[in-house]
């Protein structure tokens, strides 16, 4: 119940309206539009500074003693303190140092919760009352739950065949699957906005130590798939048409892109094959 009411909670927070705040100063909750600068001996601080920036009070998106100086303030009024910014906000030479901060209030709105009724369960839902929203809330939960505890199993079953499986792997074909992983681990630094040349300088190694590193995670890899494969195979397992293109529609759904012209795509260029044996893998593994 604690966890269908918490998340009853957040759908209500995510409905909840911002309304202008009269009357008063601000207090913890409240969402503040405001402009900020600093200056240390008269000069700006150009990393300091903000126009229009939004935040909520006592979310910790600022500094503390940032949003303590928050507290209290009223439409309009400006106050400076000093304040220490850290040196990953202003570089080695500010970081540490004081400096003058100013804050100005432009806008103070409060977050106003929908009321508990039905008539807000009908507005954000398929459902006509309070309580068939909160039984669909209880049995998405319930669900997920299930799903983790069999996909926790599943993993378990794999691990013990791998375990339990005597397989002489040849070196190339290690040495080939931790060059993937290289290659995946590079693709994925880079969309994130790293740089694989940065994250060797930083961890002091080379690419050839990498992929070292990355050899007994490959032997697994390359051993559960083998041992899957086996399992397939006396099983009789193979990836329908319908799997593949849900596979496929799970990819394009993840990318944002048309499910149809992915497959199409994949199809002209010769590139499902590994994802069917994706699909026969994971039906093994079931």
């Amino acid at each position: 119940d604690e966890e269908v009411e918490a998340q009853f909670q957040r759908l209500r927070n995510e409905f909840a309206e911002l309304r202008p705040v009269e009357g008063r100063q601000v207090q913890r909750g409240d969402f503040l539009a405001v402009d900020f600068s600093a200056t240390r001996d008269g000069e700006p601080v150009d990393d300091l500074a903000a126009t229009d920036f939004v935040f909520e009070v006592g979310t910790g998106r600022l500094f503390p003693e940032i949003e303590l100086q928050a507290h209290g303030m009223s439409m309009d009024e400006e106050r400076t303190f000093k304040f220490t910014p850290p040196a990953a906000m202003v570089g080695e030479e500010l970081g540490g140092k004081e400096v003058d901060f100013t804050i100005k209030v432009k806008d103070i709105k409060e977050k106003v919760l929908p009321p508990v009724n039905d008539k807000w369960a009908s507005e954000v839902s398929e459902f006509e009352t309070l309580l068939e929203l909160r039984q669909e809330i209880r049995e998405k939960l319930q669900g997920a739950k299930t799903y983790q505890a069999e996909q926790r199993f599943r993993s378990l079953a794999v691990q013990a065949a791998v375990d339990n499986a005597t397989l002489d792997l040849p070196d190339v074909v290690v040495t080939e699957q931790a060059q993937e992983m290289a290659i995946d681990f590079t693709k994925s630094l880079a969309s994130q906005g790293g740089d694989i040349r940065a994250y060797l300088q930083a961890t002091g190694i080379n690419a050839e130590q990498m992929i070292e590193d990355m050899k007994p995670q490959a032997a697994r890899n390359v051993k559960t798939g083998l041992v899957l494969d086996a399992v397939a195979k006396a099983e009789g397992i193979e990836a329908t048409d319908e799997d593949i293109s849900a596979a496929v529609a799970q990819m394009a759904a993840a990318a944002r892109t048309d499910a149809q012209a992915l497959e199409e795509n994949l199809r002209k260029t010769d590139r499902l094959d590994p994802i069917k044996w994706q699909v026969v893998r994971e039906k093994a593994a079931d």
